[in-house]
């Protein structure tokens, strides 16, 4: 049997849904996501408390990719870390942050009304906001959130969300060799 995708909320649903208050339930603790390639991108999701309530349906998700060298023969490029902080409701991502330190850019579709419609925006931050085109629009944050927790409580302020706790970098307690 095929699998039915959920309806996907209306702008409405998802700005009022930025009004309410909303927490993290559980603290955070990254973990390896699922891949062969190296680095391994770390990940963090929870369930979130919205007003009274524990949904389902509410998920945050932040993922965060650490610097490193890629060699390839004599060639050797410096690859700058990367993060993206999430909220989904159901499977729709209807807010999000990314910041890629590589200059990746997002063409944004034609949307009458939104001020950066039809345009490439190539800001190293941007937020993603949830238009009758899903999440594929994109507005420019500045400056540029140069480091995951920036990243982080710039995106907990946006949509009304408390972590559980205090922030903890993926890469806390780890050791790296220098050579």
């Amino acid at each position: 049997m095929a699998k039915t995708r959920s309806i996907k909320p209306s702008v409405q649903d998802v700005q009022a849904f930025v009004q309410v208050r909303k927490a993290l339930v559980r603290e955070m603790e990254w973990n390896d996501r699922p891949s062969n390639l190296l680095p391994r991108w770390k990940q963090f999701e929870s369930h979130c408390h919205v007003g009274t309530k524990v949904p389902e349906e509410v998920k945050f998700r932040a993922h965060y990719r650490p610097a490193f060298v890629r060699r390839d023969g004599e060639a050797v490029t410096n690859i700058l870390e990367a993060f993206w902080i999430s909220i989904g409701i159901r499977e729709h991502r209807v807010l999000a942050s990314d910041t890629t330190l590589d200059g990746q850019g997002h063409n944004n579709p034609v949307i009458p009304g939104m001020p950066f419609s039809g345009q490439r925006i190539t800001n190293l931050s941007h937020f993603h906001v949830w238009t009758a085109f899903g999440d594929k629009y994109v507005e420019p944050i500045e400056p540029t959130l140069l480091t995951l927790d920036a990243a982080i409580a710039n995106f907990c302020n946006r949509v009304n969300l408390q972590l559980k706790g205090d922030f903890r970098h993926p890469l806390y307690g780890k050791s790296y060799d220098l050579l």
